[in-house]
């Protein structure tokens, strides 16, 4: 046994066959001490993963000490950011409704400016404004005192202005756009009527197109001259609003071409002298009952070119029948000495 380690001594490069047997008590120490050794050798072998268990380790040790208040943390943070996202939400609302007043407060002065502009135009004087409201919108003053008891004429003068400046608004596309007006000549006097006529044809240029009603002959007179001398007046149709009564539920409306005696002639006098001609009654009250006022207006016209002058209409009307009856008298007269 000593000559065999003497000999691995000197060559401790080679192997050197040991064949004798060993103790039972030498072979189990030595069994041991390889076992130490293969454990070493893992060890060694398998440091960088036993250091990263052992540091793993370590840490579930100390935080399981602090779990709870981690845990506890990680809420506050969630929430924190919660809360953040939402401050930076209302920070996004509050800057846009900063923007859109600021437009808003631009724009009504803007709008306020040209308001009062076009509305001392149409009126001729400058007593009425509009003044932009702390809290939005606008407020409309005489003379600088909050306006009270307008006239209708005033009402209306206000309301068709304010309808054509923001007809200009940038949501509204005037050339793709459908305007309807209806009646904006409703209580103005006749020197108005020209200027809210030149507002409207103003106000409706380039629109793709446009409705408009009205009661007065005079206003509709201007708008059918208009159109007559538009290069696309193929496009433009008239109408005309019936009433109905002999039907079942009553009394009912219709719409129909506009009658050419409208569009022909420069006075309504021919129309309502037409629609006395042509009419038929059925034995009810309510087929007649705009004839009377037809009839008054026809008369009234009539004399104011037959007989210019500033008598009644009983004057008038007893002039016309003088000049009849001389008229046919002369005319008797003539064919008697012919």
């Amino acid at each position: 046994m000593v000559d065999i380690l003497n000999a691995k001594k000197q060559k401790t490069t080679e192997k050197i066959p040991f064949s004798r047997s060993l103790s039972n008590n030498f072979q189990f120490v030595l069994d041991s001490i390889n076992k130490i050794i293969e454990q070493h050798n893992r060890k060694s072998d398998n440091f960088q993963d036993e250091k990263d268990e052992a540091t793993k380790s370590l840490k579930t040790h100390y935080l399981s000490e602090i779990f709870d208040e981690v845990k506890g943390l990680v809420r506050e943070i969630e929430e924190c950011k919660k809360e953040i996202s939402r401050i930076q939400n209302d920070i996004e609302v509050l800057n846009e409704q900063i923007t859109e007043s600021k437009n808003k407060i631009l724009s009504e002065h803007k709008a306020c400016n040209t308001l009062n502009k076009q509305l001392q135009t149409f009126l001729g004087r400058n007593e009425i404004t509009f003044e932009v409201a702390p809290e939005g919108g606008y407020v409309i003053k005489r003379n600088g005192i909050i306006a009270k008891n307008l006239s209708e004429g005033e009402k209306t003068a206000i309301a068709f202005v304010y309808f054509v400046v923001h007809l200009k608004d940038q949501n509204f596309d005037v050339t793709n756009g459908i305007i309807v007006v209806d009646d904006p000549i409703s209580s103005l006097d006749s020197n108005s009527l020209h200027q809210a006529f030149a507002f409207l044809q103003n106000a409706v240029k380039g629109a793709k197109q446009v409705f408009i009603f009205t009661h007065n002959f005079n206003f509709l007179r201007l708008i059918l001259n208009w159109l007559k001398y538009k290069p696309n007046k193929k496009h433009s149709r008239y109408y005309m609003i019936k009433n109905q009564n002999e039907v079942a539920n009553g009394r009912t409306a219709f719409v129909s071409k506009l009658d050419k005696a409208l569009i022909d002639h420069e006075s309504e006098y021919h129309y309502l002298f037409k629609v006395l001609y042509t009419f038929e009654s059925d034995d009810s009250i309510a087929s007649v009952y705009h004839i009377p006022n037809i009839a008054r207006k026809v008369l009234d016209t009539f004399l104011m070119f037959r007989v210019p002058s500033s008598e009644t209409s009983y004057k008038k009307t007893e002039s016309c029948s003088i000049f009849a009856r001389n008229d046919g008298h002369n005319f008797s007269r003539t064919l008697q000495n012919s």
